[in-house]
């Protein structure tokens, strides 16, 4: 029987004696050891898996003997990078785990827009549909009507169903935004704060990630989502747009026309520093960006 047994710096396959059948060894590297460690390890003992048709994890007892007894003289060559090493992997692992919750939240932003999409599509049609028999009526209420019914007509159970389909994508929409709302919390709160969870994760989406939109000017975050009307803008001389998604922030939404303009910009300058301090530091500076934006909002409806 061969056993399989991964260290830090190798893969060894042994068997019951302790005797080394085969190893691969990492490259003494910190940076190579790291990568080797992340992107290349488990293909590796895939490639040894499929190489020895029996093999298996050891037990606890033979690999504690195996590593006790056998690595030393290997532990000793890699000895001297294992500081470096093990900082080095932490500062991946979080780094790659921040990336890929990132991917997660644009992809369920993306969902959630279909969905929302999805749901207004059906509002409509299922409300023409339920007014052909039941006059006007809340679809909610039509489906608890005929859901009590024992023997409903084909009619009914039509109406039935088509209003249960609605219903249950309304529940997955309201599960989405609050796993969509959790997330954004812990991966960027300051973002958060400001432009609230689910126009901030729009926002991530829109840009292609965090790091993008932590790059980018405030000018272009305050017009994000309004590319056909920036195109036209470029294209024909048309007015340009003043704000793009930003709109759904209360701050904007609420205020007259004539003045969302100032506002709209005021909210971008302070998301685009939000958005840097999530990815560049992670510290939680949005109480004192909540002050100045509030501030500047005063501002603007005192003196226009």
């Amino acid at each position: 029987m061969q056993y399989l047994i991964k260290t830090w710096f190798g893969i060894f396959v042994i068997n019951e004696r302790l005797e080394i059948k085969e190893k691969f060894l990492y490259p003494k590297d910190v940076e190579k050891l790291v990568q080797t460690n992340l992107d290349e390890e488990e293909k590796k003992l895939k490639e040894f898996q499929e190489k020895y048709e029996e093999i298996k994890s050891p037990p606890r007892k033979l690999e504690k003997k195996f590593k006790n007894k056998k690595l030393e003289e290997f532990t000793d060559e890699y000895r001297s990078l294992a500081n470096d090493f093990f900082k080095k992997l932490s500062q991946e692992k979080i780094k790659k785990g921040f990336s890929e919750k990132g991917e997660s939240i644009i992809r369920s932003v993306n969902l959630l827009n279909d969905l929302n999409k999805s749901i207004n599509i059906l509002e409509d049609n299922i409300n023409d549909f339920i007014q052909l028999f039941d006059g006007p009526e809340d679809i909610e209420s039509t489906y608890k009507k005929y859901e009590k019914k024992d023997s409903p007509t084909q009619k009914e159970e039509t109406i039935k169903q088509i209003s249960k389909l609605l219903i249950e994508k309304r529940k997955t929409r309201k599960k989405l935004t609050k796993y969509i709302k959790a997330e954004m919390k812990e991966f960027a709160p300051n973002t958060s704060k400001i432009a609230g969870e689910i126009l901030g994760a729009k926002l991530i989406s829109l840009a292609g990630g965090l790091k993008k939109l932590a790059t980018k000017p405030s000018g272009t975050i305050q017009v994000l989502g309004a590319e056909k009307a920036l195109f036209r803008h470029l294209r024909d001389g048309s007015a340009p747009p003043k704000h793009g998604i930003i709109f759904e922030h209360p701050y904007v939404r609420n205020t007259h026309w004539d003045k969302r303009g100032k506002i709209a910009r005021a909210l971008a300058s302070k998301i685009a520093i939000a958005t840097r301090i999530d990815y560049f530091s992670k510290k939680d500076k949005s109480r004192e960006i909540k002050e100045e934006l509030n501030q500047r909002l005063e501002e603007v409806r005192k003196n226009s």
